[in-house]
């Protein structure tokens, strides 16, 4: 097969790694796979990503993008297009030459990232969700449920943790100072967690603002938070297999990189009761805990929990992680899902070969609140559980 596997850009949280592991995957399994960027790419050699990388060398949402892509696919003969998360590429599937599939993944579970799929899904040979929380989503808005199918993210994985997985109670954050990843949440957890007599250390990572920094500094047992700004990849493993407890405090995740990652080094994710993809990814009471969401204490004793049954645990999260979300099984997923759409009758496209509409990035309705209005309103919004369940689906903030 030859495939197109399309991205916005090299920033934009897992879909780039992601879909580099892909591509690596399916050259590797004996098939022409390039990957194009829209974007120029925010380093020479795009870092984590050893596939051949093309790019379009775009400004963002830049207005000739649409005839630039489709331009560049058509040259060169593919037999499928791959979108990712690229609005860029929106509008793109009914202008495809019929001889070119079209797949579209769906990377997130706000309706920004999915609206595209569903109003040209007749143009769409293939709609891939990354795990069933979105598909749930997308399916009942589609005529054709048909071309829907789940693929879940895999990852590569250092050196799995030897040994009878002794360790000290420390418990993992990564999530900086972002609301929506639960931030807020941390600092009333910990107090709770020093109530109980909590002992043992939190590892802070991500970016956090010399204002956060302070709302950090305030908290009780200060001493036993380390802050480790942003790390790569590497030192997050390392982290994990030094921690008993990941903290995901996601309003909304559509899947969780994270989760599956600290969880290969047996550490063990604590997480709100919400539908997300945390849930098909740890079991509970199996490989992880989940708590309702907003209950601070329950969450804070769940910790403790977690951390008591660690050698219970651990290897069974492990293996859960490497086996059911490896690079390979993902691929696997893929190539019998895009062997299957090939040998499927070609979609008509009335539109095929005409010149496609000039790009405008979408404006959200948060967008229309003056920025630093709206920092203050997202971070209130996202601090309160409910509201943010409500605002990640609809707006995506």
């Amino acid at each position: 097969m030859k495939i197109c596997w399309l991205v916005s850009d090299d920033c934009w949280g897992g879909v780039f790694p992601v879909s580099c592991e892909v591509c690596r995957q399916g050259r590797l399994a004996g098939h022409d796979v390039r990957m194009l960027m829209v974007c120029a790419p925010s380093n020479a050699a795009p870092p984590g990503c050893d596939v051949p990388v093309e790019s379009l060398r775009l400004a963002p949402n830049a207005s000739t993008a649409p005839a630039a892509i489709l331009d560049w696919v058509a040259e060169r003969g593919f037999d499928a297009l791959v979108l990712n998360c690229c609005g860029e590429a929106d509008s793109v599937p009914p202008y495809l030459p019929e001889s070119i599939r079209c797949v579209y993944v769906v990377h997130n579970s706000p309706r920004l990232y999915w609206k595209s799929a569903v109003r040209h899904e007749r143009s769409i040979d293939l709609i891939v969700a990354i795990s069933d929380y979105v598909a749930a989503l997308v399916k009942p808005r589609l005529k054709f449920p048909q071309r829907l199918v789940t693929i879940r993210n895999g990852s590569t994985y250092p050196e799995a943790p030897a040994g009878n997985l002794e360790r000290p109670g420390d418990l993992l954050f990564l999530g900086g100072e972002e609301p929506r990843k639960g931030a807020e949440d941390l600092l009333r957890i910990w107090e709770e967690l020093v109530h109980l007599r909590f002992k043992c250390r939190l590892h802070w990572c991500g970016h956090l603002s010399d204002t956060f920094k302070k709302k950090v500094g305030a908290l009780p047992a200060r001493g036993q938070i380390l802050i480790h700004g942003r790390v790569p990849r590497e030192r997050v493993f390392e982290l994990a297999a030094e921690c008993k407890v990941l903290l995901m405090l996601s309003r909304a995740e559509a899947f969780g990189m994270v989760t599956i990652e600290a969880m290969s080094m047996g550490c063990l994710p604590v997480a709100w009761d919400v539908a997300t993809g945390t849930q098909e990814i740890a079991q509970p009471g199996i490989h992880g805990l989940f708590v309702p969401m907003g209950d601070y204490r329950s969450l804070a004793r769940a910790v403790i929990e977690a951390s008591a049954r660690h050698a219970s645990l651990a290897s069974g999260a492990i293996a859960r992680a490497r086996g059911a979300f490896s690079v390979a099984r993902m691929w696997a997923d893929y190539e019998r899902s895009l062997s299957q759409c090939l040998k499927a009758p070609r979609l008509h496209r009335p539109l095929a070969g005409r010149a496609s509409p000039r790009y405008h990035a979408p404006l959200r309705p948060s967008h229309l609140v003056p920025p630093r209005l709206r920092m203050v309103l997202k971070h209130a919004a996202q601090a309160n559980p409910k509201m943010a369940l409500r605002l990640n689906r609809f707006w995506g903030m």
